[in-house]
């Protein structure tokens, strides 16, 4: 898992250079990302508020027979439409920019602009993945991620970018239904996304 961070065998880089790079070309202050992981981290934890209430709208408890106890995970469960996916790449290692324009595609597949979201959530590990997605969408950094991302609770990609479509599910069903957007990126130059439409809350 460790080795995509390192060097990305296409690219030929690391996803921190990814970060890094594209930090740097979109003139991205320290403070800006501070900022945004500190928003990050206080969504997260509204989700965390009244013993996990949030999550436990979507996380059941697995326990899984090990050698000495037993591990208990969660999983997410949800009511969805799915109304378009998309797909996009990137120059090599600029993995951070790639969620936008595969979020661009989602979303005219579904015949639908990002005015019509109502909730945005991103498998973004880096806080510049996020503040190029607001400056490129208009979206404000305060209306993506209702209860944080995995800035703040990490990866793998997978369990990663699922826990946010599940989350993504949950807060729409909060909110009375309605369209959400997810997107995310992956090592090297690759983004995805996928446009959900929640109609039983």
């Amino acid at each position: 898992m460790l080795d995509s961070f390192v060097r990305d065998p296409w690219a030929g880089a690391g996803m921190l250079d990814a970060a890094e790079a594209v930090a740097a070309e979109m003139g991205a202050t320290r403070e800006e990302l501070d900022d945004l992981t500190a928003l990050r981290w206080a969504q997260y934890a509204a989700g965390l508020a009244e013993d996990r209430a949030f999550q436990r709208r979507y996380q059941v408890p697995v326990e899984l027979p090990q050698r000495k106890g037993t591990l208990t995970l969660a999983t997410g469960e949800g009511v969805v439409r799915v109304l378009a996916s998309g797909f996009a790449r990137v120059a090599k290692s600029r993995m951070p920019q790639a969620p936008v324009p595969a979020a661009l595609s989602a979303l005219q597949t579904a015949g639908r602009e990002i005015t019509d979201v109502d909730a945005i959530t991103t498998h973004n590990p880096f806080a510049v993945n996020d503040l190029y997605f607001a400056r490129e969408t208009g979206v404000k950094p305060e209306d993506m991620n209702a209860y944080g991302c995995s800035l703040v609770f990490g990866h793998p990609q997978g369990p990663t970018g699922l826990r946010s479509i599940a989350e993504l599910i949950e807060t729409l069903r909060l909110r009375g239904g309605g369209v959400g957007l997810f997107t995310g990126c992956a090592a090297g130059d690759t983004g995805a996304a996928l446009v959900v439409e929640v109609t039983d809350p």
